[in-house]
Parts: structure tokens; C-alpha cells; sequence
């Protein structure tokens, strides 16, 4: 990966950023997934401008490719994701969000685990969702958890490993 982030030798310039994104709206899929292959591939440097559009644009279908170009550009995306969590976006933001998150799978589990013992409910409940939704590659850092020093994380942890176990004794049925 260059000093910019850049992992395919694609331009990371901002005007190329730009280009594919409005690319992720045209009505062709081919169009749109091969705009999501040159972003996921100019990797960190498109995560800023995909967060500004996470945070702003109402198209719906938009926002589910950002997402879904946000969990495969991959760790670089966590932090920026867990901010956009925290900030006063919209409800419709914060939810593509959390699916770039639980899209991931591994790479934020711990970040995530870690929201579980946040001052705000909001922060843990997305946390908890995020985590639920991840399924069981998240029970051993749940489990880890429940033994923490922060009594709102032990809880919480406890809490969402119990729905984590229900749910996926319900799919067994």
C-alpha cells in the first residue's frame, strides 16, 4: 500500500474519488460494482469522502453500496464507522453503518465489544445489534467480556451472548 493508501496503483486523486461514487448511482450494476472495485481499491484515501455521503446522501440504494464499499475496503473504514455511530447523523445513516460493521465480520469485534460499556445506550444497543448480527465469530470476545472490570460491559455482554445463543438456537429448530 502507497503513503496514500492506495492498494491496486488506481489514482486516489480526489477527483477519481468523486467519479466512482457518482458511479455507485448509475442504473447499470455493472457500473456500480466496478466503481466499488476501483474504491475498494484506492483503499483508505476513499474512506473520507464515502463517510461524507454515508452521513448526508438520502438514496437508500446509494448508501447500501457506500456500506457495502466501506466493510470491504475493510479496518481502515472501523473507526470512521464507529464515529458516524456516535455523531448526530441521521437514524438512516447510523443503520448502513452498523451494516458496514457487521459486513466485516472479525476485523471490529473488539472496537465493538468495547462500545458495550459506553455512557450512551444508543452507542451500546448499536454495538449489541452489530455483534448479534455478526453471530458466532463474536461469542468468545462476548465471553471474555463478561469477566471485564466495567459492570455496564460485563451486562451487556452477558446480555447480547444470550441473544446471540437464542437466536442461533432458533435457526437450529
Amino acid at each position: 500500500m502507497s503513503e496514500e493508501g492506495n492498494r491496486e496503483g488506481i489514482p486516489g486523486d480526489v477527483e477519481n474519488i468523486q467519479r466512482f461514487i457518482g458511479m455507485l448511482g448509475s442504473d447499470s450494476i455493472e457500473v456500480r460494482r466496478a466503481a466499488e472495485d476501483a474504491l475498494v481499491g484506492m483503499g483508505a484515501v476513499a474512506i473520507d469522502p464515502l463517510m461524507e455521503i454515508l452521513r448526508t446522501h438520502p438514496d437508500r440504494e446509494l448508501l447500501w453500496y457506500i456500506a457495502r464499499t466501506l466493510s470491504r475496503i475493510g479496518e481502515p473504514s472501523i473507526e470512521p464507522l464507529v464515529q458516524l455511530l456516535r455523531s448526530d447523523a441521521g437514524d438512516e445513516s447510523k443503520r448502513y453503518a452498523a451494516a458496514a460493521l457487521a459486513e466485516m465480520r472479525e476485523p471490529p469485534i473488539r472496537r465493538l465489544v468495547s462500545m458495550l460499556g459506553d455512557r450512551d445506550p444508543s452507542i451500546r444497543g448499536y454495538a449489541s445489534l452489530i455483534l448479534c448480527r455478526i453471530g458466532e465469530p463474536a461469542m468468545h470476545a462476548l465471553k471474555e467480556a463478561q469477566h471485564d472490570e466495567d459492570e455496564m460491559r460485563r451486562r451487556c455482554a452477558r446480555t447480547t451472548l444470550l441473544r446471540l445463543q437464542l437466536d442461533e438456537k432458533g435457526t437450529k429448530q
